[in-house]
């Protein structure tokens, strides 16, 4: 059982890194406690320089003043941004190449971009002395929340995640762990990984509660 680990969050320009840029990156310690996550001693907010202006709608919408932040701090290197978030692990005693991540879309968009950025080392094995050593930041098992959900989801024999938030805001409030949310707003980096990590729990709460039921 995994009993600590980092929330991790990133807000980019647009979803292909060849091409887009970073603009921020949000982590948070998460800790295992009986049946749900806690909100660990350490936090990371990076940002990091682009001279773009939002475009899409979404943009303007969300990330207006992220933007505005972005445009006006200094560009740093991707070694710079990676020494900041492997000294940030080790608060959490986490360490190469066993940095332990989860994630809205973790594995399959935020943990990619920050790789083809130069901010992580991927995953990887080399041969040592007639033996196998993982090599990279972080251990490849990385937990999707959008897959916990799509387990309930099926669990529910439901496609609608409204209907399962429902269900949720149903529940006895002892049997929910919420942690409070950061002085910021969604499509914030901080923020969402604490409303990840509250997310989290409230799927676990409702797990709990169909077993329970059953």
């Amino acid at each position: 059982m995994v009993e600590n680990m980092i929330m991790l969050d990133i807000e980019t320009t647009g979803i292909d890194p060849a091409c887009e840029d970073l603009l921020q990156i949000g982590m948070v310690q998460m800790v295992w406690d009986e049946d749900h996550w806690t909100l660990g001693e350490h936090g990371l907010n990076l940002l990091q320089f682009s001279n773009r202006a939002p475009v899409t709608e979404f943009a303007k919408m969300h990330h207006k003043d992220l933007y505005a932040r972005c445009n006006s701090v200094v560009r740093r290197h991707p070694q710079e941004l990676r020494r900041d978030i492997l000294a940030f692990a080790a608060q959490c005693v986490l360490y190469p190449p066993d940095l332990k991540f989860a994630g809205w879309n973790a594995s399959i968009f935020d943990v990619p971009f920050l790789v083809a950025k130069g901010v992580l080392e991927s995953s990887s094995y080399r041969q040592e002395d007639a033996a196998e050593v993982r090599t990279g930041d972080f251990d490849y098992h990385i937990y999707d929340v959008q897959s916990v959900l799509q387990f309930v989801k099926n669990l529910w024999n439901t496609a609608s995640k409204d209907k399962i938030t429902n269900l949720i805001n149903q529940l006895p409030i002892q049997g929910r762990h919420q942690i409070p949310l950061p002085d910021a707003k969604d499509h914030d980096a901080l923020y969402d990984c604490v409303k990840q990590i509250n997310f989290l729990n409230d799927l676990l709460a409702l797990i709990k509660h169909l077993k329970d039921a059953s």
